[in-house]
């Protein structure tokens, strides 16, 4: 039984896939299973990870009608033999020593959740970087890992990916089919399932910008989604786990959120009742949002610009769009 279960799930990335399973592929800690999921692919990805196959007994492909990547990684969860779990997304790569650091990281203490940093590209690197320095290490309890992922752009994140998991925390848990944005509906549950979560400076996870991503392509009502599911993470906690700071951070993810709503809808029917509740929801939290140290500058600048009113907030968004 290998020591991590490595899960790739797989949509029509034949572009960049070889790249992504490379990485995989010359990881330090060799001591890995790779289970590709092929969902639904219409290019050759399929193939490519065919002719990978029989070079590397390490990697196995399951394949599967499109159902979404929701949907893929659940069925990579079924098939894990290991007692850690990661993700990879196919047009992403992890550097040399991404599985290595992070295993040491998870000796001599509790922790059941290891996250490194990331960093974005464009174009293919000319050198993943292989960092076996020093990093700064912290550990985290559940809800103040939380907290800092609902303040964004932090380790630890709320992203399913550049994180290594204890297989316990996926016993009972899956991501939720048909949605976007599944990583917010299911990594808080599995954070606070956590015994202990300790975070690596390292970016040692590496994340591709593609203009066809879910943030980059027009919105549309499933996109809009977003916006329930900050509502519903603010009433799960204030219902269930009766935190207040960790309140006030879910409720930094909702104004963000709204305000992501304001900025990148239409005007039409069609979206007039996600705006309107984003507008309330601005309204009604702007003004602790404003005074909350922890809260990003960009959205401290909106806070006060929507005391101007929607269409003054409107015009700033959009501006800052262009």
């Amino acid at each position: 039984m290998a020591t991590v279960s490595v899960i790739i799930p797989v949509y029509n990335t034949a572009e960049y896939l070889e790249a992504c399973l490379i990485s995989v592929q010359h990881q330090t800690f060799a001591d890995f299973e790779a289970i590709v999921v092929n969902d639904g692919s219409t290019d050759n990805s399929a193939e490519i990870v065919e002719e990978f196959i029989k070079r590397d007994e390490r990697f196995t492909l399951l394949s599967q009608e499109n159902a979404g990547l929701s949907e893929a990684r659940n069925a990579g969860l079924q098939k894990v033999t290991a007692p850690w779990i990661t993700f990879v997304d196919s047009d992403d790569m992890i550097a040399p020593t991404f599985l290595e650091t992070l295993l040491k990281a998870s000796q001599d203490s509790d922790a059941e959740i290891i996250c490194c940093g990331s960093n974005s590209f464009t174009e293919l690197p000319a050198k993943i970087p292989g960092n076996r320095s020093k990093s700064i290490q912290k550990i985290w309890s559940p809800e103040d890992a939380l907290i800092q992922a609902l303040y964004q752009d932090r380790i630890p994140d709320h992203s399913a990916w550049n994180k290594l998991y204890s297989a316990r925390l996926w016993k009972d848990v899956r991501f939720p089919r048909g949605k976007y944005f599944e990583d917010l509906c299911t990594i808080p549950q599995i954070f606070l399932s956590a015994k202990e979560i300790r975070s690596v400076s390292l970016p040692l996870y590496l994340y591709r910008k593609r203009e066809t991503s879910i943030l980059n392509s027009a919105y549309n009502l499933k996109k809009a989604e977003l916006l329930d599911i900050a509502e519903n993470l603010c009433t799960t906690i204030t219902e269930k786990i009766r935190n207040p700071k960790l309140l006030r951070a879910a409720k930094n993810m909702l104004i963000s959120t709204s305000y992501s709503i304001l900025k990148r809808t239409p005007d039409t029917d069609e979206f007039q009742d996600y705006r309107n509740r984003a507008w309330n929801h601005i309204k009604e939290l702007r003004l602790q949002n404003l005074l909350d140290f922890k809260v990003r500058l960009r959205n401290k600048v909106a806070n006060i610009i929507s005391f101007g009113g929607r269409d003054v907030l409107q015009k700033m968004l959009r501006r800052d769009e262009k």
